[in-house]
């Protein structure tokens, strides 16, 4: 059984084909509709450097969600690479920018730079199905945008939730493709299931610092292009982060739901770089557990990343 990150991989070394790659690689949202940044603070669009010569649309690759003015949280897996030798290496930071404040991905605005990206030091990239899958992006300047606000406490089944992004709108189950990646920021509510339900489909993979969301019968879920984004709930009348987009199987698929890192697992890890993101009085979040790393290689990796003509996100999709 094969389960769909959101992330480059072996894609940009052409290791494999690219219908191969596309069952590893599906991020999205799938059942959706349009939306508004209005009504999202603090979402972010991830792309690749404007130096590529192509326009946001083609550049966006993956989802964020600005936490406090100078941090940015992602997935772990939308960062790595697979190179030729087999080897996982992390983009340069100089690779990416981040984008705040749009809904619509043809449009124009600044594109801030990322002078840092630190992925959970016990992430492995060589997994598709690897816990501990979040990522910090360090802001070379503070940003005035409203940061998102990351839950206080683990969210129980039966939750409402809403994830969003621009993955893909559409996935073939035959052919394990992800397409018809949209212009426009979309949204779709999920509920949130308990990890025993989703381990009855993922075979005991699911842990503690994930989350589940999505129903029984498929339909309505994240896809290609959608990982790193956010997983939202309401709580006392307060829009709050309670996942990152992670991985899963296909998309929008009976049985299977999409998976997602768990963000009040890792305040702790979090607070290490950004205790604003994670004090009660400025963010309404609280603490919680785990520990983090950094680094990144240049050449190899940028000239990986550049002509690409499709987006990813570990979780499903390529355009």
């Amino acid at each position: 059984m094969k389960f769909g990150y959101r992330s480059l991989l072996a894609l940009l070394c052409g290791s494999f084909s690219l219908s191969a790659a596309a069952a590893d690689i599906q991020p999205r949202i799938i059942g959706g509709q349009y939306t508004s940044i209005d009504k999202w603070p603090g979402m972010a669009a991830i792309v690749r450097s404007p130096d590529v010569g192509a326009n946001l649309f083609n550049r966006q690759f993956c989802g964020g969600t600005l936490i406090d003015d100078q941090w940015v949280l992602s997935a772990a897996h939308c960062f790595f690479v697979e190179d030729a030798s087999g080897e996982y290496i992390k983009f340069p930071a100089e690779s990416i920018r981040v984008v705040l404040g749009i809904d619509n991905l043809n449009s124009q605005p600044e594109e801030l730079v990322v002078t840092n990206i630190i992925t959970h030091e016990n992430y492995d990239p060589r997994e598709t199905t690897s816990p501990n899958d979040i990522a910090l992006l360090e802001l070379a300047n503070a940003v005035s945008d409203t940061p998102m606000r990351l839950t206080l406490d683990s969210v129980s089944a039966g939750a409402d939730a809403t994830v969003i992004g621009w993955g893909a709108t559409r996935y073939d189950a035959f052919t394990q493709e992800a397409d018809r990646y949209p212009e426009k920021l979309k949204e779709v509510d999920v509920p949130v299931v308990s990890n025993s339900v989703c381990n009855s489909s993922y075979g005991g993979l699911i842990v503690s610092s994930q989350i589940c969301a999505g129903f029984e019968a498929g339909g309505k879920d994240s896809c290609g292009g959608d990982s790193g984004g956010p997983l939202i709930i309401e709580s006392n009348g307060q829009l709050q982060q309670a996942g990152v987009v992670s991985y899963g199987n296909g998309c929008a698929l009976a049985e299977f739901y999409g998976v997602y890192t768990r963000t009040s697992s890792f305040l702790d890890w979090i607070g290490q770089y950004s205790e604003d993101a994670v004090t009660p009085d400025s963010n309404g979040s609280g603490g919680s557990s785990s520990s983090g790393g950094g680094g990144a290689l240049g050449g190899l990796a940028l000239l990986a990343l550049a002509g690409l003509g499709f987006r990813v996100g570990r979780r499903r999709g390529v355009k």
